[in-house]
């Protein structure tokens, strides 16, 4: 199943946030794919700040590997792996324990570059977003996810 929006502008953004809020589960692991520049982690921010973090205090990770954030109802791990060179296991380990955490929702920017196929038996449901770019000012986000995350057109 499959949701597709075409986003002009941030507030379209924000919709797309406020909607893929509303399919968060316990244990989500969302995969953020999309060339440099593209709005992955323009769309964490959108997706934290649905749940009133400031977005101004939401940091693109890719120093520092993964930024944490608690809320009243999640504990988000923004995980950027774009400068990670060769697979860690130690890495997939830590994202391992984070996946038993109930109030655990990952989001992995540039996750072809570690193999997380041993987590997806793991997690509550999985997510994969393909941000594509269309113009300067147009991006097509393509949302799908398996059977337990009801991507379903709304």
């Amino acid at each position: 199943m499959e949701k597709v929006y075409l986003v002009k502008n941030l507030s379209e953004l924000a919709k797309v946030a406020n909607w893929l809020k509303k399919k968060l589960k316990s244990r989500t692991l969302i995969l953020l794919n999309g060339s440099l520049g593209s709005g992955k982690t323009a769309l964490v921010k959108k997706l934290l700040q649905c749940f009133s973090w400031p977005e101004n205090k939401v940091k693109s990770p890719t120093f520092s590997l993964i930024n944490r954030y608690i809320t009243d109802r999640w504990t988000f791990y923004h995980i950027d792996l774009y400068r990670l060179e060769k697979h860690d296991e130690f890495l997939l380990e830590e994202i391992r324990e984070f996946l038993a955490d109930e109030r655990a929702v990952i989001l992995v920017e540039w996750p072809e570059k570690l193999n997380l196929n041993s987590l997806f038996g793991l997690t509550g449901q999985l997510i994969h977003v393909k941000i594509d770019f269309k113009s300067n000012d147009l991006r097509k986000i393509e949302i799908c996810g398996n059977k337990s995350a009801n991507i379903i057109p709304s």
